[in-house]
């Protein structure tokens, strides 16, 4: 991945990482399994992010419905 690519993911997630942790917090009731589900959904987004090689129509915006899904 190229560095400004690579700083777009890091920026995006830090923007959203709290908002995503108090939503799996929401969805479990438990600190650090809400943690789990943020950094398993942040690995799937990492995997999709355009700019990683594959080219896909994936936003950032839509990483926050990844959280429900299992």
């Amino acid at each position: 991945m190229r560095r400004a690519d690579e700083q777009e993911f890091h920026e995006s997630v830090s923007a959203r990482l709290d908002r995503w942790r108090r939503s799996a917090f929401l969805m479990c009731q438990n600190w650090h399994t809400a943690d789990d589900i943020v950094s398993v959904a942040i690995g799937r987004l990492y995997e999709h992010w355009p700019g990683r090689g594959r080219r896909t129509t994936s936003t950032p915006m839509r990483s926050d419905s990844s959280l429900g899904r299992g």
